[in-house]
């Protein structure tokens, strides 16, 4: 089993460690922690062609995963957009919204900030209550406290898979870490 973020794994391309068969002992390949490439998919099952690939997702506020997305090759590239995987669908238990800038919740097949809640969300950062005011929120017509992740995102119609299609804000990733290019 493989479980990594996908800079990972582009090291070991780069380190030519994704020949075909190099990996053909992964039984699944799980990804998560930045947005993942369908070129690295491609590479990655040429590599471990018996593994099933998975793309999770999941902010810290809602420790590790809560949407998933199996890779089932190139039968559906078109629910990539701009070269990156689906991010798949919610895990039991949790609930999105996708809102818009004014807090609406957008039709299916509409762009929008995607809100989370379940039973592993945060109850808000420590000792900073003015960041946990900003982040965490109740959404109208809904039960619980739901985390406002900073992800724009496209739920092409309900029961199908979210669509990443990246940040609202200044944050990237690098290696899987979270930095804020204003602090850089």
């Amino acid at each position: 089993i493989w479980f990594s973020v996908p800079s990972t794994a582009w090291l070991v391309d780069q380190q030519r460690g994704l020949s075909p068969g190099a990996l053909a002992g992964l039984r699944l390949s799980l990804f998560c922690g930045e947005a993942l490439p369908v070129e690295l998919v491609k590479r990655w099952s040429i590599a471990a062609p018996k593994s099933r690939i998975e793309n999770l997702y999941g902010p810290t506020e809602l420790t590790l995963a809560c949407t998933r997305y199996v890779w089932r090759g190139d039968e559906l590239l078109d629910e990539c957009r701009n070269g990156i995987v689906p991010i798949g669908e919610p895990f039991p238990e949790m609930e999105i919204a996708i809102l818009d800038e004014h807090g609406a919740e957008v039709t299916p097949g509409e762009p929008g900030e995607l809100y989370m809640s379940g039973p592993q969300t945060a109850l808000g950062y420590f000792q900073s209550p003015e960041l946990t005011e900003q982040s965490f929120h109740e959404v109208e017509g809904r039960v619980g406290r739901f985390y406002k992740t900073g992800d724009l995102v496209l739920w092409p119609m309900k029961n199908s898979s979210l669509q990443y299609l990246g940040r609202l804000d200044h944050q990237i990733k690098i290696r899987g870490n979270r930095v804020e290019l204003g602090e850089v």
